[in-house]
């Protein structure tokens, strides 16, 4: 707690005025740090002057007896008033030093919060190089690029400030709606856009880092915690690449909200304030709780789902109130306005701008209304001193008489949370998508798969969260069932998809931080954290800010503390860049999209002409910067697997024209094994020879090609096979191939799509930028055959509407102008457009 000026001056004065009340004060200061809660009969201190302390705030009343508001203040009146004794000649005056003593503090504890925050920024602008590519922007992932799409057609004017697109009002309307408001500030152009996407996520991570500071501050007074926190959020590493920059999809958002909401619920838990004087910030605090509740669930249609730790959360709380005999309706009253007023704003924005689903807006009414049950039982319970039975039975009906109401009056709500609590169970739809896995994916191992997403602090958890409900039940500490009832709920989301990781590191943060600071004040001997079992147990009474001002002891806890950091959150600041590294889109894939966005521009190509087909993973990527259509990946999704696996390259030729201009590839093991007709080898190891694909893009790792007609060249011969040698010319690159081309009835034939000087069968050919495009044929015959009496000959043949199975043609090896030419190897007939 951190009083107010006037509250310090007064306690400054009260001290300066009665200087024998230091060694009650000293009584007071080591009784504090050695029992959690104490009764007024333990110090040795008048009551005229014990009610002067707490009427000015240094002592507050707890469920567990009285305590010390601000440990910091104490120690510093201590220590100022014994320099105030020890001096002959007053220079200041004792409110003055304790002013210019706390404001150092309150400075060096600024200093470590924009410290710890500057280290959780630099881990989040690890691939900064690889978003600002090539003048491109590219984002992390697949689905920012969804993000991408309708955030630049809301900037297109079509849409008001107040509505977003029909596609998108029934997911995340929300979040672009705050991202179009940023967008446009910054100026409404693309490349604003672009920037607000990449940059937004870690805007959010930061508030993040001051939320989890506040929690961790506020949960156990101690400021050392709040930093811990922050930097172990710094290298989870599920928050981390969730969190980076370019990584713009719905979870930056959908962390920092609930981030927020954990955070507002810590103070006011932590605020004493009783219900008759409950304070005007306190209030405030409740409502802009709500605010933020509301924000959360018009920010993502999944968001109910995050509400889940609020009902056990009430539960909780009025059953602990009951049990240390106080009123759940003053504890649970802030909780009630939060969610009341979450669900009638969700409500309002639902019925007047059409945002958000009613499935997905009602939860936080329901949630009120299940709560209000709650503290009307358990207020009951406490009042007739009934015990903690009845309330958790009256709890159990009330929440099961609302959701059976519930599930009767609203089927819509009946339908959805059976197919979401079905997905989550059986994992429907969730093939191949990463996100959507377990975090204890069998793919990584258990023991490795939660190190990846949450580090080595992952482990803290099956410890932390008993511990930390034992503890609110032992030491009437509410504000710990609100950190092991949300890490709880999310560590089972995270179990059944690992998309709720990044949202479940956020209470971890401050668990990790708790045992850390906890295990470092065993080591070095400074106060901790955390309360004993037992009051017998004797722990150092130096404070908080004393040990700060202790050079030696600074340094010690400076190493100490980073050996016992990296022991528990070494893997996870080793894992976090890794993981945002593997997000990223090397120079491989932006040299690529840059050649194929020339390509399209050179050739006058508009969508879908110029649509990239290529794993689905990456589509939304290509499709994005080339022309600007990233809303769905489902078409490549369900082509680009079965395009590769086939031999038949005609027939996938005419079904892709006019749909797909380009195609990608890269490596793909498990398609290693394919037989070599495949596309797949044909254009990963074959550089795009006997197909319709022109190379335009030769990466070590990474092919790209053109979908053209390409120009046959066929013969004859009495080999097995011909050799086929060259020389690609590639955007001034030369691109060196070999083949054997096989013969088939003496007859071969082979399809040249990229521009370049061909030697096959020991003779040469120029292909050029015309060939590639004019569907001409070349002939090669040895033998002289009878000609069919059909169409005129001389130096070439023009063959007339019909053409039989086979030509033979009767002359010398010239380039013949064909009206038509028949493919040997496919047996298929094309029509030539003549130059």
């Amino acid at each position: 707690m951190c009083l107010m000026d006037a509250s310090v001056e007064e306690l400054s004065a009260y001290c300066e005025a009665n200087p024998e009340i230091r060694d009650s004060l000293e009584e007071i200061q080591r009784i504090d740090s050695e029992q959690d809660g104490w009764e007024f009969d333990a110090v040795d201190i008048e009551t005229g002057a014990f009610g002067e302390l707490v009427s000015k705030g240094l002592i507050e009343q707890s469920g567990t007896g009285y305590q010390v508001t601000d440990p910091d203040l104490l120690a510093s009146l201590l220590d100022e008033s014994r320099s105030y004794e020890d001096t002959s000649v007053e220079t200041d005056s004792l409110a003055t030093r304790v002013h210019s003593r706390i404001a150092n503090v309150h400075r060096r504890r600024i200093g470590h919060l924009l410290i710890a925050l500057a280290i959780l920024f630099l881990f989040r602008i690890t691939a900064f190089s690889s978003v600002f590519q090539r003048d491109y922007v590219l984002l992390l992932g697949n689905d920012a690029y969804f993000y991408r799409y309708w955030l630049l057609e809301v900037l297109t004017g079509k849409y008001s400030l107040s509505s977003v697109p029909e596609g998108i009002e029934q997911g995340e309307p929300l979040l672009i709606f705050v991202l179009r408001v940023a967008a446009s500030i910054a100026g409404g152009s693309v490349a604003a856009a672009e920037y607000v996407l990449a940059l937004y996520p870690v805007v959010a991570a930061l508030l993040c880092g001051i939320a989890v500071y506040v929690i961790g501050r506020r949960l156990v007074q101690s400021h050392r915690v709040g930093i811990a926190s922050v930097l172990f959020l710094a290298v989870m590493p599920a928050h981390g690449y969730r969190t980076a920059i370019g990584f713009a999809d719905h979870h930056a958002f959908d962390v920092a909200m609930l981030s927020i909401t954990i955070a507002l619920l810590s103070v006011i838990e932590t605020t004493t304030t009783p219900w008759k004087e409950a304070s005007v910030t306190q209030t405030g605090i409740a409502l802009l709780g709500g605010v933020v509740i509301a924000a959360q669930v018009l920010a993502w249609n999944a968001a109910p789902l995050l509400l889940l730790p609020l009902p056990l959360y009430g539960v909780s709380v009025a059953i602990l109130s009951v049990a240390h005999d106080r009123s759940p309706l003053k504890q649970l009253w802030p909780v009630i306005v939060m969610t009341t007023v979450g669900g009638i704003a969700a409500v309002i924005v639902h019925v007047y701008l059409g945002w958000q689903s009613p499935n997905m807006v009602l939860p936080p009414v329901l949630v009120a209304i299940g709560l209000v049950g709650v503290a009307l039982v358990s207020t009951f319970a406490y009042r007739s001193h009934i015990g903690i039975r009845f309330t958790a039975g009256g709890t159990v009906v009330i929440g099961t008489l609302i959701s059976l109401v519930t599930l009767r009056v609203f089927p819509s709500v009946r339908s959805e949370a059976i197919r979401r609590f079905t997905r989550l169970l059986t994992g429907a739809g969730k093939e191949n998508i990463f996100e959507a896995q377990s975090i204890l994916s069998g793919d990584f191992g258990l023991l490795l798969a939660p190190v990846i997403f949450v580090g080595l602090a992952f482990f803290l958890l099956p410890i932390g969260i008993p511990w930390g409900f034992w503890h609110a039940w032992q030491r009437d500490r509410p504000g710990w069932l609100l950190i092991s009832t949300y890490a709880s709920v999310l560590l089972i989301l995270s179990l059944l998809e690992a998309r709720f990781a990044g949202h479940l590191s956020v209470p971890t943060a401050i668990i990790s931080a708790v045992g850390f600071v906890w295990l470092l004040s065993r080591i070095l001997e400074f106060r901790s954290p955390l309360t004993t079992p037992t009051t017998s147990r004797r722990r150092s009474t130096i404070s908080d800010a004393q040990t700060e001002t202790q050079t030696v002891d600074r340094r010690q806890l400076l190493s100490t503390g980073f050996i016992i950091f990296l022991l528990i959150g070494g893997l996870g600041s080793l894992f976090t860049p890794i993981r945002t590294t593997s997000l990223t889109y090397d120079t491989q894939t932006a040299t690529a999209i840059d050649r194929i966005d020339t390509y399209a521009t050179e050739h006058n190509m508009s969508y879908p002409e110029n649509y990239v087909l290529s794993s689905w993973g990456m589509n939304r990527a290509y499709n994005a910067m080339v022309n600007g259509e990233s809303r769905s990946y489902g078409y490549a999704r369900s082509n680009y697997a079965s395009f590769l696996k086939s031999t038949d390259t005609n027939q996938w030729y005419t079904r892709l024209t006019g749909r797909v201009g380009f195609v990608t590839i890269r490596e793909i093991e498990e398609f290693s094994g394919l037989e070599a007709g495949t596309h797949y080898k044909r254009l990963y190891e074959g550089y795009g020879v006997n197909t319709h694909y022109r190379l335009i893009y030769p990466g070590s790792k990474e092919r790209s090609y053109a979908i053209v007609s390409g120009t046959v060249i066929s013969g004859t011969t009495d080999q097995r096979q011909v050799e086929l040698s060259g020389r690609m010319e590639v955007e001034g690159q030369s691109v060196m191939i070999s083949r054997d081309i096989p013969v088939e009835n003496g007859r071969w034939s082979v399809r040249l799509s990229t521009p370049g000087q061909y030697t096959i069968a020991n003779r040469t050919v120029q292909i050029s930028e015309s060939d590639i495009h004019s569907w001409r044929c070349q002939w090669w015959t040895t033998p002289l055959y009878s000609l069919p009496p059909v169409g005129s000959w001389h130096r070439g043949l023009n063959l007339k509407e019909s053409i039989d199975d086979e030509w033979l043609i009767p002359v010398p090896i010239w380039l013949i102008p064909l009206d038509k030419c028949r493919d040997t190897l496919s047996n298929r007939v094309y029509r030539i457009v003549s130059e």
